[in-house]
């Protein structure tokens, strides 16, 4: 992976929508811009424009909301919050983007410390991250 340059994110959240703000961001001059990954946002859609307006795409940043609960011992909240970085880790994959962005932890409430079967899950996601490149 050669230098990034100057990258900038582009967010759901802002008030205009996602193919307005990388125009915005390439006629600024930034090199490279990052998206977040939320189940059911259009990244590889996002990724396409962004390259066809010529950025790079650094990064894409896998769910925060609920990451915590990769080290709880409820599996069904753990498997959600596996599957939104999981599913971060293949689009990057497929599209080619170097980078997948994610939190081990949200919140430091001392009941969801650490534990022992959130390694395991978090070792597993780096298995996948590193087969995938």
């Amino acid at each position: 992976m050669g230098t990034p340059g100057l990258c900038i994110s582009a967010n759901t959240q802002f008030s205009a929508d996602m193919d307005e703000q990388i125009r915005l961001i390439a006629d600024a001059g930034f090199d490279g811009i990052f998206f977040p990954c939320e189940p059911g946002d259009p990244a590889g859609e996002w990724i396409k424009t962004a390259r066809t307006a010529g950025l790079n795409v650094h990064s894409l940043h896998a769910p925060f909301t609920g990451c915590a609960a990769l080290w709880e011992e409820d599996e069904e909240k753990a498997r959600a919050a596996y599957a939104g970085i999981e599913r971060t880790i293949r689009i990057c994959e497929d599209y080619q983007v170097p980078i997948a962005v994610s939190h081990a932890y949200i919140g430091f409430d001392s009941r969801d410390l650490p534990k022992e079967r959130g390694l395991e899950r978090y070792g597993r996601l780096i298995e996948t991250a590193s087969r995938a490149g």
